[in-house]
């Protein structure tokens, strides 16, 4: 018995990420709830993470935040996706001279950070995936540099290097209807 609900388990998460999950671009209008967002971030925290150094930051975009980003991107396909997406946020890692990390050096430890982040941003779509949330991660995809991103938030862009934008809402089709 306790083999059979191990197997169960396992087929569900099996069926997550492989056919449950996928980069969504087409959104309803209703809100992603806070209690969700909260549950995807305990989700992406628990990445593995070199000596523990939890190296992401994950910033919800407010509606002011989220205007002056789809103002900068520099493609008007990738503007309206941004436009019609309910909610947004940007993840960058912490590379500041602090002991964790020096002088924003690509180096070993910037690399495993890169990885970590990685790792937590693709926790926190297996998660809104399991509750009916859909998601994209973006990079360059929009046209702007990482620098210009992060020139949204005080201050960040010269300890922190961009990881991408997070579209985040509920799908307008089923996820396991989309094309793989």
């Amino acid at each position: 018995e306790k083999l059979l609900r191990s197997s169960s388990r396992a087929d569900t998460v099996h069926k997550l990420l492989t056919r449950g999950r996928r980069s969504v671009e087409q959104y309803k209008a209703d809100p992603v709830p806070r209690e969700a967002i909260a549950r995807a971030l305990e989700c992406a925290i628990h990445a593995p993470n070199h000596f523990l150094t939890e190296p992401w930051r994950f910033r919800l975009l407010n509606d002011e935040q989220a205007a002056r980003l789809t103002e900068l991107s520099k493609f008007d396909g990738t503007k309206k996706l941004l436009d019609n997406c309910p909610q947004l946020l940007v993840v960058s890692i912490d590379m500041s001279p602090d002991g964790k990390n020096d002088d924003m050096e690509w180096n070993v430890r910037g690399l495993e950070d890169h990885a970590a982040a990685s790792c937590a941003i693709q926790n926190m779509m297996v998660s809104l995936a399991s509750q009916g949330i859909g998601s994209k991660w973006m990079t360059g995809k929009m046209g702007i540099s990482g620098e210009d991103v992060l020139g949204i938030f005080n201050d960040v862009a010269e300890t922190e290097h961009y990881m991408g934008t997070f579209m985040m809402g509920y799908p307008k089709e089923p996820m396991e209807h989309m094309k793989v």
